[in-house]
């Protein structure tokens, strides 16, 4: 039986790989500490996938990864965006959801903007952040 047996698979699915795009882009102001929050949502799809954990590994030691001190701020903030982007498009063929569709990446890109946009207007109440490391 399905973990989510009774729930909508896809739309789960895509909620929670429209999150992990939300800390790949909040990971370019800087490291994203490594929550509960993140393990559950890395575990979540996990435990829907084909098995192969190698490009979840990849996407926490991406946004996770603290700055180098011998490398500007801006290049690893880069850098760290980039690779957990990179790691979410494995992510998604895992589940069987090919993130670079042109369909699937201006869904995603539209639920974040809605989500952004209603942020700002109550003044950042309504939805929490994920939390940087300091």
């Amino acid at each position: 039986m399905s973990v989510l047996a009774g729930m909508d698979r896809n739309r789960v699915i895509f909620l929670a790989l429209a999150a992990l795009q939300d800390v790949a882009d909040e990971s370019a102001r800087g490291p994203i500490e490594p929550t509960i929050h993140l393990r559950a949502l890395l575990g979540l799809l996990h435990l829907q996938s084909n098995g192969d954990r190698r490009c979840y590994d990849e996407f926490w030691r991406a946004v996770c990864r603290p700055n180098r001190p011998d490398e500007p701020e801006w290049s690893e903030n880069y850098v760290r965006q980039r690779d957990g982007s990179i790691a979410l498009i494995g992510i998604g063929r895992t589940v069987g959801l090919e993130l670079i569709a042109r369909e699937t990446h201006k869904a995603i890109g539209k639920m974040l903007y809605d989500r952004r946009m209603a942020r700002c207007a109550d003044g950042g109440r309504q939805f929490g952040s994920w939390g940087r490391a300091p």
